[in-house]
């Protein structure tokens, strides 16, 4: 083998050598490159973690925090609602004992005022010195006074009947708003 073999030989080796090492240097390169490229995508993904568990724990928060304002409402509402209704009932039993006591003091001023008329009559009869006459008036008299007050008894009835008719109205009025606030205040809670 010839010198000048041996030096092409040497030079050719030289040059694979130096291709070698600029393909080792090329691959630790992309490697190293490689490796930054994973850590940044897992620090990214750890801060997406991160921020998706703070947002989960805020929004927890905010739904627990939103059903105790929901809670105390309902709460509330109720309590309203049952002293809206105790005072209603109260209302009613006031107006009723009011009529109550309208009605009897109406009978009781019919009771005297027949009183006072029939002790009129008694006296006309006894002092007209015509018993007969006096009695047959007298009836005339008593016929008419019990229309008279027949007729007071079906308007004072009237009277209680429609003031009955208004007051079970306005408590209908009054369940049926109740009823529509508490369904205002149950209907977002569902959704």
């Amino acid at each position: 083998v010839s010198r000048e073999e041996l030096r092409k030989e040497c030079s050719e080796r030289k040059a694979d050598g130096a291709q070698l090492a600029a393909r080792i240097a090329e691959g630790a390169e992309r490697l190293e490159w490689t490796e930054q490229q994973r850590m940044k995508a897992e620090q990214g993904l750890r801060q997406e973690m991160m921020e998706v568990k703070s947002g989960m724990k805020k929004e927890t928060r905010d739904r627990e925090a939103i059903e105790q304002r929901v809670g105390a409402l309902v709460r509330e509402e109720a309590v309203r609602r049952e002293e809206a209704i105790d005072r209603e009932s109260r209302i009613r039993k006031e107006g009723e004992e009011r009529l109550s006591e309208t009605l009897s003091l109406a009978v009781r001023e019919e009771r005297r005022t027949r009183e006072r008329e029939l002790l009129r009559l008694e006296e006309r009869g006894l002092v007209g010195g015509g018993a007969a006459a006096g009695t047959a008036k007298g009836n005339a008299d008593g016929s008419m006074e019990t229309r008279g007050l027949r007729q007071a008894v079906v308007d004072l009835q009237d009277r209680v009947g429609s003031a009955e008719s208004r007051q079970k109205s306005a408590e209908e009025r009054t369940v049926s708003m109740l009823d529509a606030i508490m369904s205002g205040l149950t209907g977002p809670q569902a959704n």
